[in-house]
């Protein structure tokens, strides 16, 4: 009888260790699974370039790559996904670097909803980001310019340097003077580059 109850307790146990594992198994599924949707990117298709095999999005802070929101031209992983949205279409997405180059290697469209529940705050988050931190090094207010020395400009794929820029609104310039340290956007104006945001670093 003794060893009939021995048989059986080991029944019983190997029995709730498989359980054990499998229920293991599924937390885990479900952790890769939960993952995998946080760390999709919310953004809004602008060009697609199916000959090129690349397409430009619009987007939110991607964390993977330590990238701010902006707009950028991606290659994608495969070919097929651009048969699948056109330019206007709200879509999340998963990037990487691949041989050098950023690469979308998933994409499928927005929940109906869902952007509207998210954006406000990463808008907020991703225009902190774009933000780049610079000094005042000169102020010419007669030609509307303003020389900054500053960190890499992400949106311009710029490198750290002193530049001289054009202001989007020349009353920017009457915020600022030399020496200050400063937080600024700019973009592409034209054949140069404008200041089109600046505001002293608190």
């Amino acid at each position: 009888m003794k060893f009939i109850s021995f048989v059986s307790i080991c029944i019983a146990a190997a029995a709730a260790q498989s359980v054990f594992a499998d229920d293991a198994h599924h937390k885990e599924t479900q952790a890769i699974v939960v993952a995998q949707a946080a760390s999709m990117t919310q953004g809004e298709v602008r060009k697609i370039d199916k000959a090129a095999k690349k397409i430009t999005l619009k987007h939110g802070p991607i964390v993977n790559l330590d990238m701010p929101a902006m707009t950028m031209v991606f290659q994608v992983a495969d070919a097929a996904m651009l048969d699948q949205f056109k330019a206007g279409d709200k879509v999340k997405f998963s990037a990487d670097k691949v041989g050098g180059a950023f690469s979308v290697t998933k994409m499928e469209p927005a929940v109906a909803g869902e952007s509207s529940r998210t954006n406000p705050p990463v808008l907020v988050v991703a225009e902190a980001a774009a933000m780049t931190e610079g000094e005042v090094r000169k102020v010419d207010k007669p030609a509307k310019k303003i020389t900054l020395k500053h960190g890499p400009i992400l949106n311009l794929d710029m490198p750290a340097m002193t530049m001289v820029y054009q202001v989007a609104d020349p009353a920017m310039l009457e915020q600022v003077k030399a020496g200050d340290k400063v937080r600024f956007s700019a973009d592409k104006a034209g054949s140069g580059y404008a200041v089109t945001k600046i505001e002293q670093e608190k």
